[in-house]
């Protein structure tokens, strides 16, 4: 998770904006998860939030500001500008084509992750079927069980990713992934 999830900035945006009605929260929430596995589009999630502020905002400027509020944290800036020093990265979109690049090159990553390294979940990919969906990352990136080590926010989809045998670290925070990939040996282990 290079930028918090949108989901929730949305939600935050919305959310200042206008009282938001019982249910609210899982809603965005949905179309969140329905967004990063590629079963809604940016625009439809942009218009399905511009209805719910109830004209207070429109869907442009829910995502400006949504993606003015995208920010990585500096520690995982540092962490991955430290991993690409000894370790090829690859990054895993879980957003829009559209956001990825402009969000990457506004944290400063675009050098750590070019747009040859950043590979875009496909359409209608469920936690559940992750796996299946790395098998076929696999033969065509060449990245492979137990060479590979795959970062993931998602738990559900990390755990579906161990249960077919890959090396998973679920990413909680910068400090603790440091911490995780000490233990993997990828990094000094702090003192």
């Amino acid at each position: 998770m290079i930028v918090p999830e949108l989901y929730l900035l949305a939600h935050r945006i919305i959310s200042d904006l206008v009282s938001l009605e019982e249910g609210a929260h899982s809603r965005i929430a949905q179309w969140g998860r329905a967004l990063a596995a590629g079963d809604l589009g940016r625009k439809s999630f942009l218009a399905r939030l511009e209805q719910m502020s109830q004209g207070q905002a429109s869907a442009g400027a829910i995502e400006d500001h949504t993606m003015a509020l995208a920010v990585c944290e500096p520690a995982l800036r540092e962490l991955c500008s430290d991993l690409t020093a000894t370790l090829p990265l690859w990054l895993l979109a879980d957003l829009p084509a559209k956001w990825v690049h402009p969000l990457l090159k506004a944290n400063q990553l675009a050098t750590t992750f070019p747009s040859d390294r950043v590979l875009q979940l496909r359409s209608g990919t469920p936690a559940t079927g992750f796996a299946d969906y790395l098998e076929s990352l696999a033969e065509v990136e060449g990245l492979t069980r137990g060479s590979t080590l795959l970062v993931d926010h998602n738990a559900r989809r990390g755990m579906s990713s161990i249960r077919a045998g890959w090396d998973v670290a679920i990413y909680v925070t910068p400090d603790r992934l440091r911490r995780d990939l000490g233990l993997w040996g990828l990094l000094p282990m702090a003192g």
